[in-house]
This record gives C-alpha cells, sequence and structure tokens, in this order.
C-alpha cells in the first residue's frame, strides 16, 4: 500500500510538472516529453533501468515504466491535438488520477462487482477534477462528470483504455468543444 502511495506522489508530481512545463511552452513541453521517452528508450536499449524505476512499478505493468511512457505520451497528443488545453488536460491526469488512487486505497465499496476502483476513490476524481476545471470552463461540471466516467471504465490491466493516455485527450476535446459550440 505505501509502495502505491508513493508511486501517485510521483504520479502527480510529475503532472504538475509537466502542466507547468506546458504553460511556459507548448513546444518546450513537447521536447521535454519525446526526450524523456528518447532517454527512457537508451536507457532501456543498454538496460539501465534502475532500482528507482523497479521499486516504484506496478507489479502487473506490463512493461518498466508503462506508467510514465504512457503519461509522456498522453502530454505529446494532448499538446499536439489541444495546445490551449494542455495545462487543465495535464492537471487532471496528474492530480485527479493520484489522488482518486490514494484516496481509492481506503475505500471498502467498489465501483461494480470485478473492479479495483471504489466509490470513494472515483469521487475523489470527479470532485478533484471539477475544482480544476471550474477555472478553466464554465463546464466544468459536465467535463469532470465525462473525465470521471472513462476514468471509471478505464481498465490498464490489458492496455484496453490506458488512463494517462485517454483523460488528457477527453478532457482537452471536451474543453476544445466549449470553446468552439
Amino acid at each position: 500500500m505505501h509502495g502505491e502511495i508513493y508511486r501517485q506522489l510521483i504520479h502527480l508530481c510529475a503532472g504538475l510538472i509537466l502542466a507547468l512545463i506546458g504553460f511556459l511552452s507548448i513546444q518546450l513541453l513537447i521536447i521535454v516529453c519525446v526526450s524523456a521517452l528518447a532517454l527512457y528508450a537508451v536507457a532501456l536499449s543498454f538496460h539501465r533501468i534502475t532500482v528507482f524505476a523497479l521499486r516504484f512499478e506496478r507489479k502487473d505493468a506490463p512493461f518498466i515504466g508503462k506508467g510514465v511512457v504512457m503519461m509522456l505520451i498522453g502530454a505529446i497528443s494532448t499538446a499536439i491535438f489541444f495546445p490551449g488545453q494542455v495545462v487543465p488536460s495535464l492537471l487532471v491526469l496528474g492530480v485527479s488520477d493520484a489522488l482518486s488512487t490514494i484516496v481509492g486505497l481506503y475505500g471498502k465499496r467498489r465501483l461494480y462487482v470485478g473492479s479495483r476502483k471504489t466509490v470513494l476513490g472515483t469521487s475523489a476524481f470527479f470532485f478533484s477534477s471539477a475544482s480544476i476545471l471550474f477555472f478553466f470552463s464554465s463546464y466544468f461540471i459536465g467535463i469532470a462528470l465525462l473525465a470521471t466516467l472513462i476514468e471509471s471504465i478505464s481498465y490498464e490491466k490489458n492496455g484496453l483504455l490506458d488512463d494517462n493516455i485517454v483523460i488528457p485527450l477527453i478532457v482537452g476535446t471536451a474543453l476544445f468543444l466549449t470553446t468552439v459550440f
């Protein structure tokens, strides 16, 4: 349990740092993310994955660093397709996703039969994402509900939907559409 909390704190910090970089410059965000992916690929090819990465990776992850790789891909995709919405999208990913897992560890009631997700964790995701989105859109409740629905059905064990890619893209799409219509 403590390992998951530490992992989520890293997730939270990474999301905040990526959002800050995106606030400063979209181009810089893309450069940082692509560079980090390249460094990861080089480290992997030379078998230089550290004890740090092994310590914080989930036991059922298909490869070491999956969460980081997917978060970087989600950040790059959102920066390319929705540059004006990258900051709130990455804040929701970093903050709400981490809080939902940390709070959800203390929840007893499962969201649905067979789910790893809890009602408490899902509620934490909704309220934290609504709180973040309040500062970016008057449609914050609807976007938070949509993001929560997507997060609640994401199933990363089989790689069906990885929330680190899907959440920022969904939030970015919804924010973009609210500015268009």
